[in-house]
């Protein structure tokens, strides 16, 4: 996996070219926040639910006592 920042129209892709974005500290912040994502999913138990087969967000909240709605993928 590639983190980075990925244009998602013309003026992110405008943006970018200019050379102006401070790319580098964007990539930063996000390889940190994989990192405390991965951490969490790990103490909290969701890998391990997801061992045993494939479940929707309300299966695994319920197998890690974990809140419903914030297992959700917010896209």
């Amino acid at each position: 996996m590639r983190i980075g920042i990925m244009p998602e129209g013309i003026m992110d892709c405008i943006a970018l070219a200019s050379g102006k974005l401070p790319t580098p500290l964007v990539e930063t912040f996000w390889g940190a926040a994989l990192g405390t994502t991965v951490i969490a999913g790990t103490r909290l138990g969701v890998f391990e639910s997801l061992t045993k087969g494939d479940k929707t967000a309300l299966e695994v909240a319920k197998d890690t006592g974990c809140d419903a709605q914030a297992m959700e993928n917010p896209t």
